[in-house]
């Protein structure tokens, strides 16, 4: 019922009579109403046309009459009787779930058929809150590129559970949507499809190092020396979305030497200039991929990694949040209200986080070790709290619950500092990372005379750790003999032990047939004592490669916490090989604490070389580092500066001393520089 109100009604005279029989109708009406009637005020909108031509027509009547009465939107003004708000763009702030994510203009509009004011949304609005595109599936709502755009009024309604709120006096939009429809696992990240290519640019990145020796004693004239100067450089070009990289060093070595009994001095100098790599490489969002065109590395996770020249698709770990890099363990659970999740570890708490009304999933968890009981709390509005335990371990090739890590390569082998062949090859692999801890992967490897096949899973085993195992079945035709077939298996463990501070971050078991060969195994040709050259920011490395094919290796990695008092790490090795007597056995123990910001560390390395010329070594070290920054800069200094001495002592006798200093300058650390003085006596010398 409505309540008109006319202009000059009240002006009128009516007879005394026919006021009394008005009245008197309007009594019985009122009795005989069976139940009570609420009023609505209502305003003529004619009204507004008086003085429309004078200046005080208000905004409120400029919003609903421009010239004549019949032009008022009479929808408009009782949606303002009512309270409500007009459709239009305002300036909002957007919060998801209690957290605030941004402000902007947000257009609100009439959801079709029901004439209630809500957000205009599009589905890439939604992508970039993290709402999965999945929560859409079976709602109607078209997801594909061409649509993304499009704004909808009422987006949110599409999702089950979800709801807006719009506080108009505060300007605030207030979206709440179950977190099991949020994609967590992207939290800090940008969708792929808003990513930017770059800038097309060119760039260069240098590392020099020089080094001057001078030998003293028998033997050697005063003036006996050398230097070594090593330069590399990564230069790179950007055109558009396409990188061109390359990887060049320069060695320049001068040997000088004094005649005996003469001012005379010979000197020789040796350069050498290499390219080692040059690649060209594309991003490929939309698979989380780089492609790669020209000299490259294989994955390592299923195969042993070499070098190719061809063309390969690869996930990038750079496209990955740094969350999505590491295993964790996904939680799930269901809360009744508006709740606080808490995740704690070794009685840290490594998480938190509100969750809206129902089920939620925790997949953005970030873990203080790798493995180790995980305590969830579940707080819920009311006081009320749930609390359950959940217990993980990863191996490195565990992946998280839907991610998928992926290989594909095809090229030429290329293997640097030997003589062997070159094949043509193809090599593809697959991880992913299923429900309940578990990981699938497996991979091909197909050449002309060979092929390898592999598969294996691994798993968390909650108190007990986490193992993996695998096999590789491989068949080989080697020049001038018959077909060789094989089977590799390889199992790896890992396990933490917060109570006690032990973690053993991998232990890993290979144990291989007699006929079967590597990929590597099967292409090299000769040079039991050859040697694979590393160039690196130090300098060039010469490493002696044992040609043996492995039979059995066992590999150790422990590291234990000794408190205040510092650290204790292990590190071991143990090969044997089908085609040589001895064992390749390494070791290396390191202590290490930090005093006073000082760092101390002791260590001990033992690597035995079968099969080749070089001797076996064995070594003590040790090496402080002291923090001049701290000390000479204070410690609001942004860029550091240090000072280290170290020494090392091997069984033949030869003690080595250097003393150095270093540090970062430039914007945002850029530039690393350093300087060392090194002394060596003994082991034949004086």
């Amino acid at each position: 019922m409505h309540d008109l109100f006319f202009p000059g009604a009240m002006a009128r005279n009516y007879p005394a009579g026919r006021l009394h029989r008005l009245a008197v109708l309007i009594m019985l009406l009122c009795g005989t109403a069976a139940r009570p009637v609420q009023a609505e005020d209502y305003f003529n909108p004619a009204l507004l046309g008086l003085g429309s031509s004078g200046s005080g027509t208000g905004a409120a009547a400029r919003a609903v009459y421009s010239a004549a009465p019949e032009e008022v939107d009479e929808a408009a003004l009782a949606r303002l009787a009512r309270g409500e708000q007009l459709p239009g763009i305002y300036p909002v702030e957007l919060w998801l779930n209690g957290t605030y994510v941004e402000s902007r203009d947000v257009a609100f509009s009439q959801v079709p058929g029901t004439g209630r004011l809500a957000a205009s949304l599009s589905v890439n609005d939604a992508l970039f809150l993290g709402i999965r595109a999945s929560a859409f599936d079976g709602s109607g709502i078209q997801t594909d590129p061409e649509h993304a755009a499009i704004p909808v009024p009422g987006l949110l309604d599409a999702v089950p559970g979800a709801r807006a709120r719009f506080d108009f006096s505060r300007s605030r939009l207030d979206l709440t949507v179950p977190e099991i429809y949020l994609a967590r696992e992207e939290s800090g990240a940008v969708d792929a499809r808003f990513w930017d290519e770059g800038l097309t640019a060119a760039m260069t990145d240098y590392n020099f190092s020089a080094s001057h020796t001078r030998a003293r004693g028998a033997g050697s004239a005063d003036s006996d020396g050398g230097g070594s100067y090593f330069l590399s450089l990564n230069n790179g070009i950007n055109l558009g979305s396409w990188q061109l990289r390359n990887f060049s060093t320069m060695t320049i070595k001068t040997l000088t030497r004094s005649t005996d009994r003469s001012e005379s001095t010979v000197s020789r100098t040796s350069r050498n200039w290499t390219a080692i790599n040059t690649w060209a490489q594309r991003p490929v969002a939309p698979l989380k991929g780089l492609l790669t065109v020209g000299d490259g590395y294989t994955p390592s996770e299923v195969f042993d990694s070499v070098q190719f020249r061809g063309v390969q698709l690869a996930s990038d770990e750079e496209m990955y949040t740094d969350l999505q890099r590491n295993f964790a363990p996904i939680v799930r659970g269901t809360a009744r209200s508006n709740a606080r999740v808490t995740v704690r570890q070794n009685g840290n708490v490594i998480y938190e986080t509100t969750v809206a009304p129902g089920p939620f999933e925790i997949r953005d968890l970030n873990s203080s070790s790798l493995s180790g009981d995980l305590y969830v709390t579940v707080r819920e509005a009311d006081g009320a709290s749930t609390s359950f335990v959940q217990g993980f371990s990863s191996v490195a090739v565990m992946q998280r619950e839907g991610q998928l890590r992926y290989g594909l390569t095809a090229g030429r082998y290329r293997n640097s500092g030997q003589e062997s062949r070159t094949p043509q090859f193809a090599q593809g692999s697959l991880i992913y990372g299923l429900p309940y801890d578990l990981t699938l992967y497996g991979g091909g490897l197909l050449s002309s005379d060979y092929q390898a096949w592999s598969l294996g899973s691994g798993a968390g085993l909650g108190v007990l750790g986490a193992l993996s195992a695998d096999v590789t079945q491989s068949h080989t035709v080697l020049p001038g003999t018959e077909a060789r077939d094989g089977q590799s298996w390889r199992l790896r463990y890992s396990k933490g032990v917060p109570e006690t501070g032990t973690t053993v971050t991998l232990a890993a078991y290979r144990y291989s047939t007699q006929g079967y060969y590597s990929f590597r195994d099967a292409s090299v040709l000769v040079g039991k004592n050859s040697t694979v050259t590393s160039w690196t920011p130090d300098g060039v490395w010469s490493t002696p490669v044992i040609n043996g094919r492995s039979r059995q290796a066992l590999e150790l990695n422990l590291t234990q916490r000794l408190g205040d008092i510092g650290s204790l790490s292990l590190s071991g090795s143990r090969k044997t090989y089908w085609d040589l007597a001895d064992d390749q056995r390494s070791v290396s123990l390191n202590y290490s604490v930090t005093a006073q910001r000082v760092s101390y560390s002791l260590g001990y390395m033992l690597s035995d070389w079968p099969g080749t010329d070089r001797k076996n070594d064995r070594q003590f070290s040790l090496n402080v580092q002291l923090p001049l920054q701290d000390w000479l800069m204070g410690s609001e200094w942004r860029h550091s500066l240090w000072a280290n001495y170290g020494m090392t002592h091997d069984d033949t006798g030869r003690t080595a001393h250097s003393a150095g200093i270093g540090g970062t300058a430039l914007e945002d650390n850029r530039l690393s520089w350093g300087a060392t003085q090194s002394l060596v006596s003994g082991g034949g010398t004086a």
